[in-house]
């Protein structure tokens, strides 16, 4: 398998993430963002958006780092990340749709705003972020993981899955994007929990 990515990319990190959290070997490789290479004829063969990460499998490319997940723990017939009920795999789908749209639109932009957004990097300016919204959004998407997890260990049953990864990297990164979990306590044990999962690793380590 080959992973292609960015070293940045929180999308990125939710798949290297799970490689590790499952004990998988896999080659890597950067993506230039800066230089436009994820627009690049080779690039858009594996992804037609242009967009990192991509993984690799023989002949098989996979795109969206949310399937990207699913695709790892059924691969891997890892029952603990994807469980096979209906209703855990209805559940997981409503945390990857949380993932996708409003921690994206929230934190993940407001990392991006504050990380990147004032250095005139094209593939950053060109996504117009509106921050007060994305503060908003931000806030909000906190609120709900809060409540939620005052009464649950894990966003769903009784152990990690892959709705836990899709949405740490956000969260573990909001700093970044100046907010703060000092009001969140329960969201800052659930993330405490994520980090002392066997096999862990930070976003700095390839």
């Amino acid at each position: 398998m080959k992973l292609y990515s960015h070293p940045l990319s929180l999308n990125g990190y939710k798949v290297r993430l799970l490689l590790a959290l499952l004990n998988q070997e896999y080659d890597y490789e950067n993506v230039d963002l800066v230089r436009d290479r994820q627009k690049s004829d080779d690039f858009l063969a594996m992804h037609p958006l242009g967009q990192v990460p991509v993984l690799v499998d023989s002949d098989f490319s996979i795109w969206d780092s949310q399937a990207i997940l699913v695709y790892l723990a059924r691969k891997f017939e890892n029952e603990q990340w994807l469980p096979l009920t209906a209703k855990a795999n209805a559940q997981i789908t409503s945390w990857l749709s949380f993932a996708a749209k409003e921690l994206a639109l929230g934190l993940a932009a407001a990392r991006v705003h504050h990380l990147l957004g004032g250095q005139g990097i094209n593939f950053v300016t060109r996504l117009n972020i509106e921050i007060d919204q994305a503060i908003s959004q931000s806030e909000k998407s906190l609120e709900v993981l809060n409540y939620y997890l005052s009464s649950h260990h894990w966003l769903v049953g009784n152990a990690p899955t892959i709705a836990d990864i899709a949405c740490f990297p956000a969260i573990e990164f909001a700093h970044e994007g100046k907010t703060s979990l000092s009001a969140y306590p329960h969201v800052q044990n659930w993330v405490d929990q994520v980090k002392h999962l066997p096999g862990y690793v930070s976003m700095k380590e390839l």
